[in-house]
């Protein structure tokens, strides 16, 4: 679930000390009201016998006045011990918040296909190039098997997935082949018996089954020898579970999502992607490319929580605003658009629209569920090339679902 800092309560304030002239000045009436009342009431005997009198006089009320002010400091002792608790309360609570959410993850391994790769040996350089220049590769163009429709779209080329892969079965097969063949590298490195759950998403027109046996036949070609449990839920949500409950887990988490389009809607992406994260309390024996940082989600489709959203995914990091030159979109909605301009222009720092700004729904389309995913990958690779922390804002199949916020940042030589 997501850490919530906003509802932390405000520390609690040191109590004021009393007022030395109110004090002194409720002594005098006391005496004064004191010796008034002895001479009022007192027999004329008394006057006679000046130790009585002045102990009636001036003693009483002294010591009632002395009595009250050590109630009065032991109230004030109370009160600020109490306030001392609270905050020492207060600031554990808020360190434990800030270390579970300042949990990250390390991507040691990412692979990703869109368009933009034209399959040949630099494709991936090509299509890194592409997207860090906003370069379009949405056209219009007859679906896949269904030559009659035609839409605006983004599909992988030939050189990439051959296009007598006619079957969409078969064309999910190749596109799994794909990714796990450029993960299965950096996972012979490791032992058979290390721990790797994952988390698969896909999205296109064919039935669960279909999909899990295009899987098991990829994964069975793939070499990999580790074996592999199942995580729950989807997207980044996931993510942050994982932060919550596994942060301390040997386990590497390999995401592996594919999204085919289905004809049906213009705008959309082609997009297969594959990370392999490990927790950064645990080191996995290969070398981070990236940290991900725990990922915030808005609570409403509004500006001001999605502007909290971007500070809090920055926090996490933590970095300053004016840290990040470089900021990625993917999966938002037009109806967001103009919500992710004014954020935007309301952080402090030199983010701006059209300046260190990559929509990857403008160059690729709305890649689906692999949409957080592949902003995910092409941020690492940037990270690789400028050096410079990633923000991402990024958004699920369902467009009226709430946008995320996630940071991505370099791996310091120390840290590896």
């Amino acid at each position: 679930m997501p850490v919530r800092l906003d509802n932390i309560p405000a520390p609690a304030e040191a109590p004021s000390l009393p007022c030395l002239w109110v004090w002194l000045g409720l002594l005098a009436l006391s005496l004064l009201v004191g010796l008034g009342l002895t001479l009022a009431l007192g027999e004329e005997s008394m006057l006679q016998q000046s130790l009585k009198f002045w102990g009636l006089s001036l003693g009483v009320p002294s010591a009632i006045w002395g009595g009250l002010l050590v109630v009065r400091l032991m109230l004030l002792l109370l009160q600020q011990g109490r306030a001392e608790g609270f905050n020492e309360q207060r600031s554990l609570d808020l360190t434990s918040r800030l270390r579970q959410g300042r949990r990250a993850l390390q991507i040691v391994a990412s692979s990703f296909y869109s368009a933009a790769h034209d399959g040949r040996e630099d494709g991936h350089t090509r299509q890194i190039e592409a997207l860090l220049n906003n370069r379009s590769v949405l056209k219009s163009q007859a679906a896949r098997g269904r030559e009659e429709l035609v839409y605006r779209h983004s599909q992988f080329p030939a050189t990439l997935v051959s296009e007598v892969e006619a079957n969409e079965e078969a064309y999910l097969l190749a596109l799994y082949r794909r990714v796990l063949s450029d993960l299965a590298e950096p996972l012979a490195s490791l032992p058979s018996t290390q721990p790797l759950a994952l988390l698969l998403e896909t999205e296109c027109t064919l039935t669960d089954e279909h999909q899990a046996r295009a899987w098991a036949q990829a994964w069975r070609e793939s070499g990999i020898t580790q074996e592999i449990e199942a995580v729950k839920g989807t997207g980044l949500a996931a993510i942050d579970h994982w932060l919550d409950t596994r942060s301390n887990d040997h386990a590497l988490l390999l995401v592996v999502a594919v999204r085919l389009t289905s004809g049906e809607q213009d705008g959309i992406a082609e997009a297969a992607v594959a990370l392999l994260l490990s927790n950064r309390l645990r080191q996995s024996g290969l070398i981070p490319l990236a940290n991900l940082h725990r990922p915030e989600q808005e609570r409403t489709a509004t500006v001001d929580d999605l502007l909290y959203a971007a500070h809090q995914a920055l926090n996490w990091a933590p970095l300053p605003v004016a840290a990040v030159e470089h900021v990625w979109l993917s999966g938002v909605a037009p109806t967001r658009q103009s919500d992710i301009t004014k954020v935007l222009l309301d952080l402090p720092s030199q983010i701006k629209p059209g300046l260190g700004l990559y929509d990857l729904d403008t160059s690729l389309g709305h890649a689906g569920c692999a949409a957080s995913w592949i902003a995910i990958a092409a941020a690492t690779e940037a990270a690789g090339i400028n050096a410079k922390p990633q923000l991402i804002f990024s958004g699920a199949v369902d467009p009226e679902a709430m946008l995320w916020c996630t940071t991505l940042t370099g791996v310091s030589p120390s840290s590896t």
